[in-house]
């Protein structure tokens, strides 16, 4: 049947989280209606794939930063964004190497490359996994990646399950969290965007 809103039954419970965009599509004007809609974690009792790994991801595109934010958020990681590799190494450098588990990392950025970025962490964070992430799926770019010491490589547009899949399988096993682990990574105000603090 076809419940009170008019709307076939499985997209009924979509509509809640409908958003309407007014004028021409364009990734700014995606990104500006996400920003406006409350971010909300899954509830604690459902279980998540991701649950509890400190991932590090530096990603120069704030489309591609705020996609990255909802599929990990949503599978119960913690995040911290970087918006270049220098940032990244910042972020490394000043709260240690044993705060993340994982790093994804985009290979085309300004300042320092995803290349670059990942050698220069292997000198700060040597067993920490960096996860390579691009639009380039030729088999030189595996190639690269892998030679500058990327354990894995993951092409966008991103596959929820692809991407979880690449984490599960590198990200480094760490101690429990202690109570105030939970302020290394703070949602930024209004997006739900986890930033540097």
């Amino acid at each position: 049947g076809v419940p009170a809103s008019g709307a076939p039954a499985q997209l009924d419970g979509l509509l809640d989280h409908a958003i309407l965009i007014h004028g021409p599509l364009s990734p700014l004007r995606i990104l500006h209606a996400l920003d406006r809609v409350p971010h909300q974690r899954r509830p604690a009792t459902q279980r998540t794939r991701l649950q509890g790994l400190r991932v590090l991801a530096a990603e120069d595109n704030p489309v591609n930063r705020l996609v990255l934010d909802q599929m990990l958020i949503h599978e119960g990681a913690d995040v911290c964004f970087a918006c270049d590799g220098v940032e990244a190494l910042e972020l490394l450098q000043a709260r240690g190497e044993h705060t993340f588990d994982v790093v994804l990392c985009d290979i085309q950025m300004p300042l320092m490359d995803g290349y670059e970025t990942t050698r220069a962490m292997a000198h700060i964070a040597p067993t920490l996994p960096v996860i390579g992430l691009t639009a380039h799926a030729f088999t030189a770019a595996r190639e690269q990646a892998a030679a500058a010491g990327m354990v894995a490589y993951v092409t966008k547009p991103y596959m929820i399950d692809a991407l979880v899949e690449a984490i599960l399988q590198h990200a480094r096993p760490h101690p429990p969290a202690r109570q105030d682990q939970g302020a290394l990574m703070a949602p930024a105000e209004g997006t739900g965007t986890a930033q540097a603090a």
